[in-house]
């Protein structure tokens, strides 16, 4: 299973990042874009970049940015997806979540961003950090807006770690009741 890491977030390669090349002057969406200055497209109007502007990480008033930040926490949707994933844990086999059987259980938000979450973890528990209960084999997702990053909590691993994950399927799936043996009550982190 692969393990994602956590990157500070950057406007290099994003659709609203805009940089104007040539010796010529552009038009885009009604404003003219200046050889050599860097602009954000990323609300209704495009902003230039000021000169104390971070050079490659994202502004604090890029506008695509949430405040505070939201909190999703999806777990098993039903109980046959249960025993499936129960039985192939039995067979030590690494489980990797498919958002095909995890529907989200709970949405808020958090003051934490996703490095402040994975960096507490190693002193707090996840249930101290974000006032929830958080269970085993569910995923924790933290979105600032700019890209979400998901935590999976697995029986096998001693630590959360952060995965790659389709929250937007997981949340067109309904919800089913577990049954009680599911550990849906008291495997709590």
């Amino acid at each position: 299973m692969t393990e994602q890491k956590i990157y500070k977030p950057t406007c290099l390669g994003r659709p609203c990042y805009l940089q104007c090349e040539g010796n010529l002057p552009q038009k885009v969406k009604g404003k003219t874009l200046i050889p050599g200055k860097r602009y954000c497209a990323g609300d209704k109007r495009i902003r230039t970049f000021r000169a104390g502007d971070p050079k490659v990480y994202i502004p604090s008033w890029c506008p695509l940015r949430k405040s505070p930040y939201e909190l999703r926490i999806y777990c098993i949707k039903n109980g046959f997806s249960w025993m499936v994933h129960d039985l192939l844990c039995r067979k030590d086999k690494l489980i990797y979540p498919s958002p095909t059987d995890y529907a989200m259980r709970y949405e808020g938000t958090t003051d934490l961003t996703a490095a402040q979450f994975q960096q507490e973890l190693k002193e707090h528990s996840a249930r101290e950090l974000l006032g929830v209960d958080v269970h085993f084999e569910e995923v924790v997702e933290i979105d600032d807006g700019l890209k979400p990053y998901f935590f999976y909590f697995s029986k096998k691993r001693d630590k959360p770690y952060v995965i790659f994950f389709n929250g937007e399927a997981a949340q067109k799936n309904e919800l089913e009741q577990l049954p009680e043996e599911s550990g849906g009550d008291g495997d709590c982190l």
